[in-house]
């Protein structure tokens, strides 16, 4: 009831919403689930919000009272697949990863959609990495035993375990990789310029930044530019 609620006032036509009724069976399947297996409950809540289809309504993973330990891995999921673009371990940056606990990428994105809640396709697959990291959101779907790693296996047949670590040191992984990238030094550098492109240092990725679609005062038209 509390629950049902909270969603009327949140969700936007919550009462002519088409999948209402859907939704509210779903809230009584989790009202069932034994209340020592909080992660069922919080990833069955999170699945039911996203039968409602509202990007604002779902639970951010990136809570310390969760304690939802994640890979301290980035990817990015490109046009040719699931590559790693930060990591502790530096030798794993740039590989690309073909499965994870012996399923594959496209396999494994079909499971997690359910629970990866947002509006449109383009962002699931951006948000699918960091669901994909999650042990305990994995046992939970039956993707692996572990709720502390994952397996990946790379492009070139080379299986790695990793272990998950906290949301707190995940957001620390996340602020040092912009450290290691220059990004903050490369702004003000170009601090008065619309866009701008730049090779970082001691590393072969080249940044692009738009600030302002303009052409500016001098050098290459917007046009010319992109």
């Amino acid at each position: 009831e509390f629950l049902q609620m909270k969603s009327k006032k949140v969700i936007p036509d919550f009462d002519k919403h088409p999948n209402k009724e859907e939704y509210l069976n779903a809230l009584k399947a989790i009202n069932q689930i034994n209340s020592s297996n909080s992660d069922s409950k919080v990833f069955e809540l999170q699945k039911a919000l996203n039968l409602m289809g509202d990007d604002g309504s779902n639970i951010i993973p990136f809570q310390d009272v969760l304690e939802i330990d994640l890979l301290p891995v980035k990817a990015y999921w490109f046009s040719d697949g699931l590559f790693i673009t930060e990591a502790i371990d530096k030798s794993l940056i740039g590989h690309e990863i073909k499965k994870i606990n012996e399923v594959s990428i496209n396999n494994l994105f079909e499971i997690l959609q359910p629970y990866i809640n947002t509006d449109n396709e383009h962002f699931r697959k951006k948000r699918f990495p960091i669901y994909a990291f999650m042990p305990r959101l994995l046992k939970h779907v039956g993707v692996g035993n572990s709720a502390s790693e994952i397996d990946l296996t790379l492009e070139n047949g080379k299986q790695v375990r990793t272990k998950a670590i906290s949301t707190l040191e995940y957001v620390k992984l996340e602020k040092q990789a912009h450290k290691t990238l220059e990004i903050v030094k490369v702004n003000k550098d170009y601090a008065n310029r619309n866009y701008w492109k730049t090779y970082l240092n001691n590393s072969s990725t080249l940044f692009v930044q738009l600030k302002k679609i303009e052409d500016q005062k001098d050098g290459d038209s917007f046009k010319s530019f992109v």
